[in-house]
């Protein structure tokens, strides 16, 4: 699926499931500030209704991915794994972050997962070794598919929006909770009540905070894993508040109640 944006914002490219695409096309028939929709590569993507241009769904089948002929290598951002099981997103952020926390996965999926997402030297002296790659071409090759595998890392552990003059950027945000309550609005709120006010994000901790005017956005491109595990996080904190703040006035009922016979 291809969207292009009233402004001068660049297409964004999704590989997407049928399914996710007929629930797109129902939010997109209703009136609403922003729709999501979530990709096959670990992706949840909430749009601004009134900043799409045009939306095109193709097939596996069709031979481009937009209206002027695009084909993948017209969108450089673009990645074309699908991963959908978000446990394995869980490896790759551990992976981007040099390995800290493999230890909590299961050795065969870890090697499964880094097969998907990065050669290894090992590798590579292999395909050396079968002539699959000429010893001239090994620095070459390693730039390309290195940029590929950085690609991938941030779709695993980067938040990245986009402005409708165009600008995009791109930012890490510590902690998933952080990341659930700065956007849940415009995803669990019916799509966002309103185009109108701020989001307030505080990326890299508590060390930057940024405020996004929700009518210059375009977009704002989440990773699921995290906005999945941030959502549990946030609804089981809210719950805990709920029942401490309901224990006192269980509390006072109660002696209320153990006091009534005695009185006249």
């Amino acid at each position: 699926m291809s969207i292009q944006f009233c402004g001068g914002g660049a297409p964004l490219l999704l590989s997407i499931s049928d399914g996710a695409f007929r629930r797109l096309h129902e939010e997109l028939q209703e009136d609403l500030a922003f729709v999501m929709v979530q990709s096959l590569a670990n992706q949840t993507v909430v749009i601004r209704s009134g900043a799409i241009a045009d939306l095109y769904f193709s097939s596996e089948a069709y031979d481009d991915c937009g209206p002027e002929g695009e084909v993948f290598r017209d969108y450089p951002d673009h990645v074309s794994i699908q991963m959908p099981d978000t446990r394995d997103w869980e490896i790759v952020e551990a992976l981007a972050a040099d390995g800290i926390g493999l230890e909590d996965f299961d050795p065969v999926d870890v090697q499964r997962v880094t097969e998907r997402v990065m050669i290894t030297d090992e590798q590579y002296e292999k395909l050396v070794a079968d002539g699959r790659i000429k010893p001239e071409d090994l620095e070459s090759e390693r730039e390309k598919n290195q940029k590929e595998t950085d690609l991938i890392f941030a779709l695993a552990n980067r938040t990245t929006y986009q402005l409708s003059s165009g600008n995009r950027r791109s930012v890490y945000v510590d902690g998933p909770e952080r990341l659930y309550r700065a956007f849940s609005e415009l995803i669990d709120l019916d799509g966002g009540q309103s185009a109108d006010g701020m989001i307030v994000l505080a990326a890299e901790g508590w060390h930057r905070t940024i405020v996004i005017n929700k009518r210059a956005l375009d977009y704002v491109m989440l990773p699921t894993h995290q906005y999945i595990q941030g959502k549990t996080e946030a609804n089981s904190e809210d719950l805990e508040a709920l029942e401490a703040a309901a224990t006192p006035a269980r509390t006072r009922l109660r002696g209320v109640l153990q006091r009534a016979p005695d009185d006249p």
